[in-house]
């Protein structure tokens, strides 16, 4: 599906609201990862989801599906960069910390 790494691991761990939402669903831990990453990896390149089960039918176009996974990447570097430096740029060049 992807070969993002950091959205892999996004995918596999389990503080993610999905799995807020599966855990509802009482289903065993193995389902609820499989549940999470058809889910989600339905909507890679304009992929289709229609369950009766989850009222879902929405499709999602490939340059959108680019352009969502782009801001991803961004947000993870961006929360990894202030973790690491402790500053945040802004848009006028100033850092605060």
């Amino acid at each position: 599906m992807t070969q993002d790494e950091q959205l892999i691991d996004y995918l596999n761990h389990e503080e993610g609201l999905y799995d807020a939402l599966l855990r509802d669903l009482s289903l065993s831990k193995e389902k609820r990862v499989s549940v999470k990453r058809a889910f989600i990896g339905s909507f890679l390149f304009g992929g289709r989801y229609s369950s009766s089960k989850f009222k879902i039918n929405q499709e999602v176009s490939e340059i959108n599906w680019l352009q969502v996974m782009s801001k991803f990447k961004k947000v993870i570097e961006f929360k990894e960069q202030v973790e690491k430096y402790k500053t945040m740029p802004t848009p006028y060049g100033i850092e605060h910390d």
